[in-house]
């Protein structure tokens, strides 16, 4: 055999090659079943027809020796495969696993500091506490944990309100630097009670139990 395409024989088996690639592209023929039995038929028929291909471009190949002639055909068996049995899906790489939620915390506002501050509760709830902290920076700051829906914060002019309802069962932090030198905190219509912070790191907690 030579390594050109003026041979016989590779001729007769290039133009059995481009029979497949014709026939890889072909349809089923319709059949006169109602729709269901002729999905199923064109699906066997299909794969038969990926088998043969498959199968006639696999003897085929083996049997040229020439170089050349091997790589225009395996060149051509990737088209028949492609076209028999779709293209390849690339690999998916593994989604990484999500970081784990930090506590639960609904809400957090931070405010410049004032010498006098005033922290507002809407009213006295079904649980939970309010922790006071001393701290040495420069901004109040108060968060709510708990349920997303438990409570709101709200930022006024001489300082904050937690809007809460007698049902809510949740907790709040107020931290406020050493620059508030009077702090007030109200729960609804009580009468207020002062703080006034000396030092970092003093801490009080206020019980919001309903009484």
């Amino acid at each position: 055999m030579t390594g050109t395409f003026d041979d016989p024989t590779l001729r007769r088996r290039a133009a059995k090659l481009s029979a497949l690639l014709a026939a890889a592209d072909a349809r089923a023929a319709a059949a006169p079943f109602p729709a269901e039995r002729i999905a199923r038929a064109s699906r066997r028929v299909v794969l038969v027809r990926r088998l043969r291909i498959a199968a006639a471009a696999a003897l085929l190949l083996a049997g040229f020796g020439v170089p050349p002639v091997r790589a225009w055909i395996i060149d051509s068996a990737r088209t028949i495969w492609t076209r028999v049995m779709g293209p390849t899906a690339p690999a998916v790489a593994p989604a990484p696993a999500p970081a784990p939620l930090p506590a639960a915390t609904m809400g957090t506002v931070t405010v410049g500091a004032s010498a006098d501050f005033t922290l507002r509760v809407a009213t006295r709830q079904a649980g939970g506490d309010l922790v006071i902290v001393v701290t040495d920076g420069a901004s109040v700051s108060a968060a709510v944990s708990g349920r997303a829906d438990a409570a709101e914060l709200t930022v006024f002019p001489d300082g904050i309100r937690i809007g809460n309802t007698r049902t809510t069962l949740t907790g709040y932090e107020l931290r406020v630097p050493l620059a508030v030198s009077r702090l007030v905190v109200q729960v609804g219509r009580e009468s207020p009670r002062v703080y006034r912070p000396a030092s970092a790191g003093e801490r009080w907690v206020v019980s919001l139990r309903a009484r």
